[in-house]
């Protein structure tokens, strides 16, 4: 309007106002639309970014699962081989304890065969014995008395086989008892009835016995001490000095002499009977207390014996938790000890 009027001076002003104007909205529109570029920008950034973190969690979440299978696998793994171990271990043990028993059940069966074995030679020892030692002296007497019935026999001949049927009567006698005991022994029936024993009278009362049956000329001394008192079974003591006293007569020769005597120690007392007899060689001691054992010897004066003495003698004792043993030299005597326990 200005321009066409000739005013030029308000015109060149509205003209600059104007385009003053027009770049401040360019300006400003260019900038909003920067603006909005760069929100557009940052939204799309932030999307990938977003999405970028989506992918990662996803993959991290992936790899977690990855590894818990992983893990999971590895703990099975790990629990079967264990179990595995485990088995196999107890497996082994089971087989141990199967070696165990059947090593154990053999020799359960060796045992039970060794003792078997030692019954039978036993009982092959003890028919022998009823068969030969009784039989014998039975046999003997009733040809005696055979003889006296038909008067075959004078007066002076009766006396001196008197003395011989004496001791085979007393030799029968001691075997029957000795049988006796050592069946009861063998089927668990003696009972043990252990008390406090003054051992001298004890002694002497077995040994007034024994001097009663005039076996042979032979002083036997007590030489226990009067006070002295041991843990034993009466009747059973009884028997294992009665036969250790016998055993000494039967291999000392009359004259000889046979000594009763004892020594306590700490925990209990050693009895012992020696003699001044013929002895006992050395390969023979080691058979004397041999159950199975059948050796026997002729004493000095032609005395018969069995070996079931002794072996009585060892299984007694030890019945007591006591011990036997000898010292001997052939041509100087012998001396059998055992022991006792101490009263409390």
């Amino acid at each position: 309007m200005y321009e066409q009027i000739g005013d030029t001076k308000n015109a060149l002003h509205y003209l600059k106002a104007y385009k003053s104007l027009r770049d401040s909205l360019y300006n400003q529109k260019m900038v909003g639309k920067l603006y909005q570029d760069q929100l557009s920008f940052r939204e799309e950034l932030k999307d990938t970014q977003i999405a970028f973190l989506n992918r990662e969690r996803m993959q991290q979440e992936s790899e977690i699962k990855r590894r818990e299978i992983i893990n999971n696998i590895l703990v099975v793994l790990v629990a079967l081989t264990i179990v595995l171990l485990f088995t196999v271990y107890r497996s082994g043990q089971r087989r141990k304890r199967i070696n165990r028993l059947l090593t154990e059940h053999q020799e359960e069966l060796k045992l039970q065969s060794k003792e078997l074995k030692q019954l039978n030679q036993v009982k092959d020892k003890f028919l022998s014995i009823v068969s030969h030692d009784l039989r014998a002296p039975l046999n003997s007497l009733s040809s005696i008395l055979d003889l006296m019935d038909r008067k075959h026999i004078t007066p002076e001949e009766f006396d001196q086989l008197n003395k011989e049927l004496r001791l085979q009567f007393n030799h029968t006698k001691s075997l029957m008892n000795n049988l006796l005991d050592w069946a009861l022994l063998q089927m668990e029936k003696l009972k043990i009835n252990v008390e406090s024993i003054d051992l001298h009278r004890h002694v002497e009362e077995n040994l007034l016995l024994l001097r009663s049956l005039h076996l042979k000329d032979i002083e036997i001394k007590n030489q226990i001490p009067t006070d002295l008192k041991a843990m034993a079974d009466a009747n059973m003591l009884n028997l294992i000095l009665r036969n250790l006293v016998m055993n000494s007569i039967k291999f000392t020769k009359p004259g000889g002499t046979i000594t009763i005597s004892a020594t306590p120690n700490q925990t209990e007392i050693v009895i012992s009977v020696a003699d001044n007899g013929v002895g006992i060689d050395e390969q023979i001691q080691k058979m004397l207390f041999e159950k199975t054992s059948t050796f026997t010897t002729v004493g000095t004066s032609n005395e018969r014996g069995t070996g079931l003495g002794l072996i009585l003698c060892k299984e007694f004792i030890e019945k007591h938790g006591g011990r036997i043993w000898l010292e001997s030299e052939a041509g100087k005597g012998s001396t059998f000890f055992f022991t006792l326990d101490k009263p409390s």
